[in-house]
């Protein structure tokens, strides 16, 4: 009994809206082309953007590699912004359309025209698009 009231409570704390198109599966890319992202285990979404306008954020003094281009987000906690030396980018992942929302171990990524927004079920997340990266 306990478990099902729990599984409700959850499923209903998540921003479900009317007519949306949830899609699963590991990995996805904007219909853009510009940000990919991947499940690199099963609580942690990896994230990375192929071209930004605006300056990535400085880079701390220990990373060696690239900083600001790829983002993280678990299942719970805060999101962060990767020190990396490679990208997940693969043509073949499939397009997430604009107005379609993908689900995968606790992770939620709505894509629109305006960017990409993924969150937990905390509602710490990110938003990535060409112009605007933040984290919340």
């Amino acid at each position: 009994m306990y478990k099902f009231i729990s599984a409700i409570v959850l499923i209903c704390s998540m921003p479900f809206a009317l007519g949306q198109t949830f899609v699963s599966g590991n990995s996805f890319q904007t219909p853009s082309g510009n940000i990919a992202c991947t499940m690199e285990d099963a609580t942690s979404l990896r994230c990375d953007l192929m071209s930004q306008t605006n300056p990535r954020p400085p880079k701390p003094v220990d990373c060696p590699v690239d900083y600001g281009g790829a983002y993280a987000l678990q299942a719970k906690g805060k999101a962060a912004i990767l020190c990396h030396g490679d990208t997940i980018f693969n043509p073949s992942y499939p397009k997430l359309p604009y107005g379609t929302t993908w689900s995968n171990n606790g992770i939620l990524c709505e894509s629109k025209q305006t960017g990409l927004t993924c969150k937990n079920f905390a509602g710490r997340g990110f938003f990535l698009s060409k112009a605007n990266q933040q984290l919340f």
